[in-house]
């Protein structure tokens, strides 16, 4: 789909306005609304030049990321090009290496929503990977690193990181969905509706529920436990999930509670299991570092007894786990956390405790907290001192009311 086509369905009606348009121009620059909200925006254009990239080209995408930082509205890129410009030698190298910074330092005030919609590879693959958010089109979308021509026609993946088969493009852990423009569209605008424009904006209470004591009533058997916990606590039963394709494990993703938006984050059982990864780990602090910069709550669904044991985990855990310990120790959102099975070992320390920061945390009626499984506790210790005299746990509460309590402890804390 053209650039031009994208931008329309992005966009609300008749609201875009291009800047500086010139028929021989690679890059489209402009703003416009998305749910009302000032959104700006640069796309390339393949059909000129042969969507090949050049230095001025790269300026210009700068030039939209300068207006959306000084005016505090979020950037959508769309990158569809069919690689740089050689001739221009270093000066092209140096824009990138400027584009990059820019993306990083200044721009992390905005949200940045990135579409592959066409090729997508090298130097700008890595400008695409700097966004919070990345789609890519399962028509015409091709992300990469290296050309297909140099890099091996397989994948090593471990369980918990898996792809679907035949996208090898996803290998990148920064995509949020592969589908068509139309629900990458519809994703981004309702990423937009729930998101704050930039990072001194704040979480805004858009409406009062008038439900807030509503019970909710779960399938404990559900396939995807945390997600449907997630959806019925929402208020409208809505959960927007983000990065699913890989820590398939671990869950991150938006809901909103009395009419805020916060983040939701949690571990799934898997074959009877639930266990905390590297690259669940990793899915973690990426999405605590974001809703960190925007002042987003962070809900923590808890159910896990112990770490993944696939050789990705062996070997890079501990890396993992440290960065996920930074995320926690210094963000400065508010932060609850719901424990609805097990909290077992380090993994309670791990997954938003107390002693990292939360401010509150409530525990299912029947959810296991403490060192290890209560049996083989009791075998080796004997009776195992309650979670709630030690400090750990503030309240038990019944599944049922997990929707009041939090909204309860939100209203406390905002």
């Amino acid at each position: 789909m053209h650039t031009n086509e994208v931008l329309k369905l992005l966009f609300d009606d008749n609201s875009f306005m291009q800047i500086g348009a010139g028929e021989n121009e690679n890059i489209t620059i402009g703003y416009g609304t998305v749910q009302g909200k000032l959104v700006y925006a640069f796309g390339q254009n393949d059909q000129i030049h042969d969507g090949v990239c050049t230095a001025p080209d790269i300026e210009r995408m700068l030039r939209a990321y300068r207006m959306a930082v000084r005016s505090k509205a979020p950037l959508i890129g769309i990158f569809h090009s069919n690689g740089l410009v050689l001739n221009q030698g270093m000066e092209i190298m140096e824009r990138l290496g400027e584009l990059y910074c820019f993306q990083k330092e200044q721009a992390a005030a905005i949200p940045q929503y990135m579409i592959v919609n066409g090729p997508c590879g090298g130097g700008l693959a890595l400008a695409a990977a700097m966004g919070d958010f990345v789609f890519v089109s399962e028509e015409s979308g091709d992300y990469f690193i290296n050309p297909p021509d140099t890099r091996s026609k397989t994948i090593a993946a471990t369980a918990d990181a898996d792809i679907p088969s035949g996208n090898e493009q996803v290998a990148s852990r920064s995509i949020d969905l592969i589908g068509s423009i139309q629900e990458i569209s519809d994703r981004i605008r309702n990423l937009i509706d729930l998101l704050p424009s930039n990072s001194t904006e704040g979480v805004i209470q858009v409406y009062e529920h008038e439900d807030l004591n509503r019970p909710c009533l779960f399938a404990e058997n559900a396939d995807s436990f945390v997600r449907e916990v997630a959806a019925k606590i929402a208020d409208d039963g809505f959960f927007l999930e983000t990065k699913a394709l890989f820590g398939k494990r671990t869950v991150t993703g938006f809901i909103r509670l009395n009419g805020r938006t916060i983040g939701v984050i949690g571990n799934n059982r898997m074959d009877g299991a639930s266990r905390l990864s590297a690259a669940g780990c990793d899915k973690l602090s990426q999405f605590i570092g974001f809703c960190s910069r925007f002042s987003i709550p962070v809900l923590t669904l808890v159910d896990v007894d112990g770490f993944a044991t696939d050789f990705e985990t062996e070997a890079h855990f501990s890396t993992a786990a440290a960065k996920l310990v930074a995320r926690l120790a210094g963000a400065h959102m508010p932060r609850i956390n719901v424990i609805i099975g097990k909290s077992l070992g380090s993994c309670h320390a791990l997954l938003n405790s107390h002693g990292l920061g939360a401010h509150f945390v409530f525990a299912w009626e029947g959810a296991e907290v403490g060192m290890m499984e209560r049996a083989r506790y009791r075998i080796l210790y004997g009776d195992e001192v309650e979670a709630v005299e030690q400090g750990a746990v503030d309240k038990i509460i019944y599944p049922q009311d997990t929707r009041k309590y939090v909204i309860g402890a939100l209203e406390t804390l905002l």
